[in-house]
């Protein structure tokens, strides 16, 4: 990745804000895994076709166990990446490369590997402890890698950083071991001449038991490699071929001693516990050490978010603790789930748009390089917008009684209700650039607000099945806001049918004029 000169610091920052996805037409590298996936794709094919004609009711119920495994790992893996998370057609192919093209490859490369074992050694015994683990590691890891090489080939502006050779690594990993699974469970049935019992065996014993430290995180770490390399232009090649190389090693290096026959003496005694035990003893120590990689990733990650939004921290766009909420997905969830007490359920989803726009402000940094480019005028616009509409909510119905009005979620976003004579405060429905009545003593709002008079009192009111509201006059930009029906309000200017409108709270925005009910 060539150097960007930027106004946020030294160094090579992520490049946050581009998306790519997988349908790179123009690439050869996306025909080629176009390709090998199809080809593949017959054969795997008619691999599971052979299955099913075999014992499909025992096909059927491994995807019943499989799928409740997958789903969860698939969300995990999905937002670990807590700024700019991949393009679901990247990691939808990571998935299909992993479960079709490398486990397809990796059987006719492995059965003909462990039969040169047994010829050169002449040992049954040797070669049934450790052929899988002289072939499979280096066989089934370099056709995983070969998929994230692709994929980092025709998209590589959406790799950003080592965190995301990691995600797109155990989603790799993650479609080898389903697809991998379905055949170990099928076998076990049909092994045990039909009985459920010895595939549910291979479950506990594959699933619960050796879960967490499987494929995804092998080849996790080996993506990391490729990541490393491809995406560290700030160091010299020669360390930066020197770490993705220690990266995959390290990958390839916990295959095999996952597995090698190593401490099942020690640790490999009968039954399920003496299984847990030593499953336990080889794979926490690997999953340990992943988890230690990733959080230094992620420290990275935090590392430049805080580097491209410094500029903001001044202005109040994104504060100090906000910068802290924004660290962590558990403090972003505790810090909606304040927002949501304090200001009821739409003060809860409200806060969550205020953290993605403020996410999008680092991208947009990291896209344009300057923060006074219009893209981050813009942004810093729509997040002050949105804290500013946040401010104006009305106190939870919970805490403030009937006459704070609740919000509801309609058909076309959040409509905020009233009851009585209060009224409650619009709550952003699309988010685009609109006006902050005055969210800060440091920064002027972007038009003036309206003059304060002694007394409120309401010239018009929302019509009964409420009305969106716009930024400014212009019918190009989308509403920012859904206006509850029946809220009251006065109009302090008008623009041909346009009407200029402000809340009992001081909120301002702009509606069609025409529909507005006057006040008798």
């Amino acid at each position: 990745m060539s150097s960007q000169p930027t106004t946020f610091g030294e160094g090579v920052p992520p490049r946050w804000g581009y998306q790519t996805s997988f349908w790179q037409r123009r690439q050869p590298a996306f025909w080629l895994f176009v390709i090998t996936l199809a080809l593949t794709g017959f054969v795997a094919l008619g691999q599971q076709l052979e299955l099913i004609q075999v014992a499909p009711e025992a096909w059927f119920v491994t995807l019943l166990l499989l799928l409740p495994y997958a789903l969860p790992v698939v969300l995990v893996i999905y937002l670990l990446d807590l700024y700019e998370r991949e393009p679901l057609s990247i990691l939808g192919a990571a998935l299909l490369w992993g479960g079709i093209v490398a486990t397809t490859l990796s059987l006719y490369t492995n059965t003909p590997l462990t039969e040169l074992i047994f010829k050169l050694t002449a040992n049954p015994v040797f070669t049934a402890e450790w052929s899988a683990a002289l072939t499979a590691p280096f066989v089934e890891e370099g056709f995983k890698a070969l998929g994230v090489i692709l994929l980092v080939s025709l998209a590589r502006a959406e790799m950003d950083d080592v965190l995301d050779g990691f995600v797109w690594g155990a989603m790799v990993g993650l479609g080898f071991l389903l697809v991998e699974d379905v055949f170990y469970f099928v076998r076990a049935y049909v092994s045990t001449g039909g009985s459920y019992d010895g595939l549910l065996q291979v479950f506990l014993l594959r699933i619960l038991g050796a879960g967490p430290y499987s494929h995804f995180l092998y080849t996790g770490l080996v993506g990391m490699g490729v990541a490393y390399y491809a995406t560290r232009g700030d160091v010299p090649w020669s360390r930066r071929l020197l770490v993705g190389v220690a990266l995959g090693a390290a990958g390839v290096g916990a295959h095999f001693f996952w597995n090698s026959p190593l401490l099942g003496d020690l640790l490999g005694g009968g039954g399920v516990v003496g299984w847990f035990t030593y499953v336990t003893a080889k794979g926490l120590p690997m999953l340990i050490g992943l988890l230690l990689l990733i959080r230094l990733a992620r420290q990275r990650e935090r590392k430049w978010f805080a580097r491209l939004t410094a500029a903001q921290v001044d202005d109040g766009t994104i504060t100090a603790d906000e910068m802290r909420e924004l660290g962590g997905l558990r403090s972003r969830w505790r810090a909606r789930r304040a927002a949501g007490r304090a200001r009821g359920a739409a003060g809860g989803r409200l806060k969550g748009r205020i953290q993605r726009q403020q996410i999008n402000l680092a991208m947009a940094a990291s896209r344009v390089g300057a923060a006074d480019h219009p893209d981050m005028v813009q942004q810093r616009d729509l997040v002050r917008a949105l804290k500013a509409a946040f401010e104006a909510l009305p106190i939870a119905a919970a805490a403030a009684g009937p006459v704070a009005g609740v919000a509801r979620a309609g058909a076309a976003g959040p409509v905020a209700g009233v009851a009585g004579a209060a009224a409650a405060a619009p709550v952003p429905a699309q988010v685009v650039a609109s006006p902050e009545p005055v969210a800060t003593p440091h920064v002027a709002p972007p038009w003036p607000p309206p003059a304060a008079a002694p007394a409120w009192t309401p010239t018009h009111r929302v019509p009964d099945e409420g009305m969106a509201a716009w930024p400014a006059p212009d019918p190009s930009l989308p509403p920012i806001v859904t206006l509850g029906g029946r809220l009251e309000l006065v109009v302090a200017e008008r623009a041909g049918d346009w009407a200029r409108v402000v809340a009992v709270n001081g909120w301002t925005g702009w509606v069609d004029g025409r529909r507005l009910v006057p006040r008798s």
